[in-house]
C-alpha cells in the first residue's frame, strides 16, 4: 500500500488514539491544589481532640497512633468527638471536602455554623447535640462546605456523631480545596470509571459482533469465544465496583445471588482472567509454531505496547501519582509479597496484546473472505458473457444459415430465367458482403478464439485499430474461465482506454499470445490519452472507484494462481500489462 493510501487511512487513527489518551493524561492530573488536613504520625496539623462519653462526660484526648495514619482516641465508649484546630493555610475559594460513613457531621469556624446532617437544635451543657440515632445515616457521603475568604486565623470545630451500634468511631477528616478541585475529582470519579465501562462494554459488544460471523478457522472461533467471555466478566466487574452499580443496587443483588460469606467476587473475577490470559497465550504461541511462522516483532512490540498502556491507565486511577506511580506500586507490593497487582498486571496485558493480534488476524480473513468473493463475482460474471458468447455465435450460424436458403433461392431464380450476368453480379455482391462482415479467426484454440475474437471485433467497430500475434497450441491446460478472466479484462481495460481518447483515430491494442514450453506468455499494450494521470496506487479512473478497479485484482489473483505475476507499466501515452503463466504439465 503506497504512502498516499496508508497516511490518510492512519491519520483518524492516530488522532482518536490521541485524543483519548489526552484525556486519560487530563484526568490523571486534575490535583488543582488540595491541603490535606488529617491527622499523621509525622504531621499532627494542630488538631485537640475531645469525646463525649455514653453517660453524658465529656474529656479531652490525644490520639495514641498504631501506624502513619491510623489512631485510636480511647478505650472507653463514646458517641461523638469534637476537633478543632487553627486555619493557618490560605488557598482562594476554599471548600472543606469530606467523606464518611455510620456517622453525622456540624462544622463550625469560630462558633459560625457552615455545616450539620441535623435538623435538631438542642444540645446538652457542653455543646453537643442530643442527636435521635434514627437521624444517623450509614451509607457513604461526600460534602464540600464552603468557607468565607477571611477564614485564616480562625478556629475550625468538627463534631462526629456515632450511633450506638457503629463499627467504626473515627473523627471525620477534611481536605482544603478550592472549588477547581473539587470540580476535579468529582470529574475523576465519574468520567475514568465511565470511559472504563465504555472501553470495557465497546469490547465486549465488538467481540460478540465477530463471534456472530462463521469463521472457518477454529482457532480464531475459540479466540473469539475466550474473548468474549473474558471482557464479559470484565464489564460486569466494572460495573460491580464502580458507583453505577453501588447506586443502582446491582452491586447488592450480585451479592445476594452469588456472593456468600467465604466467596470473594474480585477473587474469583482475577483468577478467572488470569485462567484466559494463560490459555490466550498458550494457543497464540502454539498458533505460530504450528504455522512455523511467528508474528512480526514489529507488531508484538506495538501491540506490547498498547497492551501495557492501556493496563497501567486502568489500574491507576486511584493512586495519588496517577500512571506514573503504578510500576513503583507493582514493584512495593511484590517486595511486600503482595502478589495480586502483578497477576492483574500481566493477565490485563496478555489479555489485550492477544486482543489486538486476533482483531488483525480477524480483519486479514475479512479481506481475504472479499476477496474470495470477489473473484466469485468475477467467475460468475465471465461465466455469463461466454454463454452470451455461445449464444450470439450460435444465433449467428442460425442467421447465416437463413441467408444462405435466400441467396440459394435467388440464384436459382436467376439461373432458370437465363439471367447469368445477373446471377454472377448478385455472387460478386454476395461475396463482398461477407468479406467486410467476416469475422477473423486469431487461433486455432476454439476458447481463446472466442475470448479475443470477440473482444478484438469490439474494438475495431469502434474504429481502433487492432494488432495481434497468437501462436498457441489448439489445447491448453489451463482454466477456461480463469482464461476469460484474465483476457476479458486485460482487453476491456484496452477498449475503455482507447475510447476515452480525444483522438480516436490514433488508438490502438496490440495483443501478443504466445506458449513457449510450459509457460503462456501475455502481454496487452494499448495507447492512452496523455492527459489522464494515475496517482500511486490508483487503479481506475472511473468516477465511481468503489464499484470498480476490480478487474486487475481478479487478474492478479489468476496470475497467482498460475505462479506468475501481473506487471503493469505506464508510459505518458502507453500502457502495457503483461504476465507469464506457469501451465501444468
Amino acid at each position: 500500500m503506497s504512502k498516499k493510501i496508508y497516511l490518510p487511512g492512519l491519520l483518524p487513527v492516530l488522532i482518536a488514539a490521541c485524543l483519548v489518551v489526552g484525556i486519560f493524561i487530563a484526568i490523571h492530573r486534575v490535583g488543582y491544589q488540595s491541603v490535606y488536613l488529617n491527622d499523621t504520625e509525622s504531621n499532627h496539623h494542630g488538631w485537640e481532640y475531645e469525646i463525649r462519653m455514653d453517660a453524658g462526660e465529656v474529656k479531652k484526648v490525644s490520639p495514641r497512633y498504631i501506624d502513619e495514619y491510623s489512631y485510636t482516641l480511647s478505650d472507653e465508649n463514646y458517641d461523638a468527638v469534637k476537633r478543632c484546630r487553627i486555619m493557618e493555610e490560605e488557598l482562594k475559594d476554599a471548600n472543606l471536602e469530606m467523606s464518611y460513613m455510620q456517622c453525622g457531621i456540624e462544622v463550625f469556624l469560630d462558633d459560625r455554623l457552615l455545616y450539620s446532617d441535623f435538623q435538631t437544635a438542642e444540645r446538652d451543657a457542653y455543646g453537643y447535640l442530643l442527636v435521635d440515632e434514627a437521624a444517623i445515616r450509614e451509607e457513604l457521603r461526600s460534602v464540600a462546605v464552603s468557607v468565607p475568604e477571611d477564614y485564616k486565623g480562625k478556629k475550625l470545630t468538627i463534631i462526629t456523631f456515632f450511633s450506638q451500634d457503629a463499627e467504626y468511631r473515627y473523627a471525620v477528616d477534611p481536605n482544603l480545596q478550592s472549588w477547581d478541585t473539587v470540580l476535579s475529582h468529582a470529574m475523576a470519579d465519574t468520567v475514568m470509571p465511565m470511559l472504563w465501562l465504555v472501553f470495557c462494554g465497546s469490547m465486549f459488544l465488538g467481540v460478540a459482533v465477530c463471534c456472530m460471523i462463521p469463521m472457518p478457522d477454529r482457532i480464531l472461533r475459540f479466540k473469539m469465544a475466550l474473548l468474549f467471555l473474558v471482557y464479559a466478566v470484565s464489564f460486569i466487574m466494572h460495573v460491580y465496583q464502580s458507583d453505577i452499580g453501588y447506586y443502582s443496587g446491582l452491586q447488592e443483588w450480585i451479592d445476594q445471588a452469588v456472593v456468600k460469606e467465604s466467596f470473594d467476587i474480585g477473587m474469583a473475577g482475577l483468577a478467572l482472567l488470569a485462567a484466559c490470559a494463560v490459555i490466550l497465550l498458550a494457543i497464540e504461541i502454539w498458533a505460530d509454531r504450528k504455522k512455523q511462522k511467528w508474528g512480526s516483532l514489529g507488531q508484538l512490540i506495538i501491540f506490547g505496547i498498547m497492551g501495557l498502556v492501556i493496563t497501567a491507565f486502568q489500574n491507576s486511577s486511584e493512586l495519588d501519582g496517577g500512571v506514573w506511580s503504578y510500576f513503583p506500586t507493582i514493584l512495593l507490593s511484590i517486595i511486600g509479597k503482595n502478589f495480586i497487582p502483578f497477576v492483574t498486571l500481566c493477565s490485563e496485558w496478555i489479555i489485550y496484546t492477544v486482543t489486538f493480534f486476533t482483531v488483525v488476524q480477524f480483519i486479514q480473513w475479512c479481506v481475504q473472505e472479499w476477496k474470495k468473493k470477489t473473484r466469485l463475482l468475477e467467475h460468475s460474471r465471465f461465466a455469463w458473457e461466454n454463454y452470451e458468447l455461445v449464444m450470439q455465435v450460435d444465433e449467428d450460424s442460425r442467421r447465416r444459415k437463413h441467408e444462405m436458403k435466400h441467396h440459394m433461392e435467388t440464384l436459382y431464380s436467376l439461373l432458370m430465367s437465363q439471367e447469368t450476368k445477373k446471377a454472377a453480379e448478385y455472387i460478386e455482391k454476395t461475396l463482398e458482403e461477407a468479406n467486410r462482415s467476416a469475422k477473423l479467426t486469431y487461433s486455432g484454440n476454439i476458447v481463446l478464439n472466442s475470448i479475443v475474437g470477440i473482444r478484438l471485433n469490439q474494438a475495431k467497430e469502434k474504429g481502433i485499430t487492432v494488432h495481434c500475434h497468437i501462436h498457441v497450441p489448439e489445447k491448453l491446460k489451463i482454466d477456461d474461465v480463469e482464461l476469460s478472466i484474465l483476457l476479458s479484462n486485460m482487453l476491456e481495460n484496452a477498449v475503455e482506454a482507447c475510447m476515452r481518447m480525444e483522438s480516436r483515430e490514433e488508438s490502438y491494442i496490440r495483443l501478443e499470445i504466445r506458449k513457449k514450453k510450459k509457460f503462456l506468455f501475455i502481454e496487452c499494450e494499448n495507447n492512452v490519452d496523455k492527459k489522464e494521470v494515475l496517482e500511486e496506487g490508483q487503479t481506475t479512473v472511473k468516477g465511481d472507484r468503489k464499484k470498480h478497479g476490480f478487474g486487475l485484482d481478479a487478474m492478479r489473483a489468476v496470475a497467482e494462481k498460475y505462479a506468475s505475476i501481473i506487471q503493469t507499466e505506464r508510459e505518458p501515452d502507453k500502457f502495457t500489462v503483461r504476465t507469464n503463466l506457469c501451465l501444468p504439465e
